[in-house]
């Protein structure tokens, strides 16, 4: 997935994609999948170098033109107890 100004990175848009990821993983009988987002907005975005719940590997690729010092804010991606993934979002306003 690529996000954009014009395509914000939020934690709904990240499910939408692991939810996409799912589907196509069900579909194809795949074991397990890598979801890679390329990050040109001002959020940065983290994920552990690990699978989630056995099947789905997260790769984030922070492409923003912003120092770390003026970004807006931040969301990291967690391994949740109730589903595959949780958030801690930062606002750094």
């Amino acid at each position: 997935k690529i996000y954009t100004e014009k395509k914000a990175i939020t934690q709904n848009t990240v499910k939408d994609n692991i939810v996409q990821l799912q589907s196509y993983m069900d579909q194809h009988e795949q074991p397990r999948g890598i979801l890679a987002i390329f990050n040109f907005t001002d959020t940065l975005l983290m994920a552990p170098k690990k699978w989630f719940n056995g099947r789905i590997y997260i790769i984030c690729i922070n492409l923003c033109d912003l120092s770390a010092s003026k970004r807006k804010s931040s969301i990291e991606i967690i391994e949740s107890q109730s589903s595959i993934i949780d958030f801690i979002t930062v606002d750094h306003n």
